[in-house]
């Protein structure tokens, strides 16, 4: 079976970045039409590939691997291999039905400029972890789209070690113009001892964003940012909860 996949891209109206931390709680975030897909089909190893774009022809960047994951982290393709290396932890039949079953091949492609702050690293993991669900058949109340998101925010703060919150995650699945909530989850917890996501879709209020989005060219390391601003809100934080009442 051959499945091809697509997801659009997000902004953040209000309360970037506080997605990363509690001190806002929500962001009014869109999905926008611009996208990034995969094309997910059987291989005798599994293959994660990069095209430019889709149905063009030789991969960007190609790694195949005979043996079960996981898989070391190089520089390239990092952003797959951790989300088959997530998903192997997470999931005991993901590590059965590839055992079983053998190979797939996953290759990506986007629209999404590098470093746009569009949360396009986000949607490759993304990707990578919804043809997993597709082609092993997961059982999807198990692996639902909000474990999805939750795996993906995981692959890149604790498998790639970049600070971010949950936004670029949840918005490219549930789509449209929403309230995104993330009270309990300041933590960032392992899956299943803090709270999903709260979101709520606003568009059947708001027919029309009259918003253009525009890229100047400038790139940015987003990590960079919630990293400095999550490291400070810890501290003052915590500073807080010891002067608190008891």
């Amino acid at each position: 079976m051959r499945y091809r996949l697509t997801i659009p891209a997000r902004i953040n109206i209000l309360g970037n970045p506080s997605d990363a931390n509690e001190g806002d709680y929500a962001t009014i975030s869109a999905a926008i039409d611009l996208y990034a897909g995969a094309t997910v089909e059987p291989a005798s190893d599994l293959v994660l590939e990069a095209v430019a774009r889709e149905d063009q022809g030789e991969a960007i960047a190609r790694q195949a691997f005979a043996g079960p994951p996981p898989y070391p982290y190089d520089g390239t393709l990092d952003l797959l291999k951790g989300a088959v290396n997530r998903m192997h932890a997470y999931s005991p039949q993901f590590r059965q039905r590839l055992a079983e079953r053998g190979g797939v091949r996953i290759s990506t492609w986007t629209e999404v400029e590098r470093q746009s702050g569009l949360g396009g690293s986000s949607l490759l993991v993304l990707l990578t972890l919804a043809g997993l669900r597709a082609f092993y058949e997961l059982d999807p109340r198990i692996h639902n789209d909000y474990v999805l998101a939750e795996l993906c925010q995981r692959v890149e703060a604790k498998e790639l070690g970049i600070t971010c919150g949950y936004a670029d995650r949840y918005v490219p699945l549930f789509g449209g113009l929403a309230y995104v909530d993330y009270r309990g989850k300041l933590y960032q917890r392992p899956i299943g001892q803090e709270p999903f996501v709260t979101y709520e879709r606003l568009d059947p209020w708001i027919p029309d964003l009259p918003l253009v989005v525009a890229f100047t060219g400038v790139t940015r390391e987003s990590g960079d940012v919630h990293s400095l601003m999550r490291t400070r809100y810890l501290e003052q934080y915590a500073s807080y909860r010891r002067g608190g009442p008891k």
